[in-house]
């Protein structure tokens, strides 16, 4: 998760509100659709990531999002 490159792929700072919300509402779909993967083994089941993790990760870049938004918003 530390590749900046991919992170900026997976999460684009120009969602709206609606989908950032949609975001913080699906961590168990995102965890359970890891699993899946692991189950039809496109990952390894060590690297489905715990549902703290994705809720850590989404509150991150919700809070960057916001903070970014706050940025544009002062200048």
């Amino acid at each position: 998760m530390g590749d900046t490159n991919t992170e900026s792929i997976l999460f684009d700072y120009k969602e709206t509100k609606e989908q950032l919300i949609t975001l913080l509402e699906s961590h168990l779909d995102m965890h359970n659709e890891l699993v899946q993967c692991a189950k039809d083994s496109k990952i390894k089941m060590e690297e489905v990531l715990k549902v703290i993790t994705i809720q850590n990760w989404i509150s991150h870049y919700t809070r960057e999002h916001r903070q970014k938004a706050a940025t544009k918003k002062v200048n």
